[in-house]
């Protein structure tokens, strides 16, 4: 009965483990995509500025696509987050149900 219980704990742990290591740091694309679109804004507005309207409207593309890629890696941080949460809330109840276990 050890036995299952310590191996659920482990599971559990490496569950939380390769949670954590599949994940390239979301935060630095996030702020690489934020600098982006504060770049493609000031360009955006030198071309507005220039009267390039073409250039303007493929910048404009430009940066709507950057924003649904921010809008879809908050979604995917958020996710993570949670994910990671879960994770650690079967951990505790694990190895509280690991504790009982070994006192009885």
């Amino acid at each position: 009965m050890v036995l299952i219980r310590s191996a659920a704990l482990l599971v559990l742990i490496s569950l939380m483990v390769s949670v954590g290591l599949a994940q390239n740091d979301p935060n630095e694309e996030l702020q690489s995509l934020l600098n982006r679109r504060g770049e493609l804004k000031t360009e955006m507005e030198a071309a507005n500025q220039a009267g390039d309207h073409d250039k303007y409207n493929q910048l404009l593309e430009e940066w709507e696509s950057v924003s649904e890629q921010i809008k879809a890696l908050n979604e995917q941080i958020s996710k993570d987050i949670e994910a990671r949460n879960n994770a650690v809330k079967f951990y505790n109840e694990g190895k509280k149900f690991y504790q009982q276990g070994k006192t009885t």
